[in-house]
């Protein structure tokens, strides 16, 4: 089985990955639910010292409109920030 450790500061390509990987039942998120940063940003200058960030793409799971943009990746098991090595020992050794 594979299993993929999780947090709130885990957020853009480390999303997508785990949630594609969740999605299609490859694999088991474990820890606590994501940051929620799915849209890709543009930058671009208002002047010389001032940028904004822009959405410009919006990544979904092909063949449907789901995302997890601002709701994050809510794992398959929750655990207390930390635990989850020791969740994904306890899961492996049933």
């Amino acid at each position: 089985p594979l299993f993929i450790a999780v947090n709130k500061r885990t957020a853009s390509a480390a999303e997508a990955f785990a949630y594609v990987l969740q999605a299609h039942k490859r694999a088991k998120v474990i820890g606590q639910p994501t940051a929620g940063a799915a849209n890709w940003n543009t930058y671009y200058a208002v002047n010389p010292e001032i940028f904004v960030s822009i959405s410009t793409a919006a990544p979904v799971l092909p063949g449907t409109d789901k995302t997890w943009e601002q709701k994050g990746i809510q794992p398959d098991y929750i655990t207390l920030p930390g635990a989850e090595l020791e969740q994904i020992h306890k899961l492996v050794h049933q």
